[in-house]
């Protein structure tokens, strides 16, 4: 039993050591912040990119089903993507 609060309860472990890994686990925590918010930064990246892409195909399918009303062939060609964005009903 430890009689000063100078002395640790567990064997081999200094107040010394002890300081060590509180500093240790605040750095380590710090880190662990700043990795989470650089992920929610190219997690907010990946999610907008991904907005843009939906609105550049939904613009294109709105072209493609605009200019095959005239030209069969273009129709025939970009059928897969209008019947892939067709709204169900």
């Amino acid at each position: 039993m430890y009689t000063t609060s100078r002395e640790s309860p567990v064997e081999g472990l200094s107040p010394r050591k002890l300081a060590a890994f509180v500093k240790r686990a605040r750095r380590a925590g710090q880190l662990n912040k700043d990795l989470q918010d650089k992920a929610k930064a190219a997690a907010d990246a990946k999610l907008f990119a991904e907005h843009v892409a939906w609105l550049a195909l939904l613009d294109v399918r709105a072209e493609a089903a605009t200019a095959g009303r005239r030209n069969a062939d273009l129709a025939k060609a970009f059928q897969f993507l209008i019947d892939a964005i067709a709204r169900k009903k």
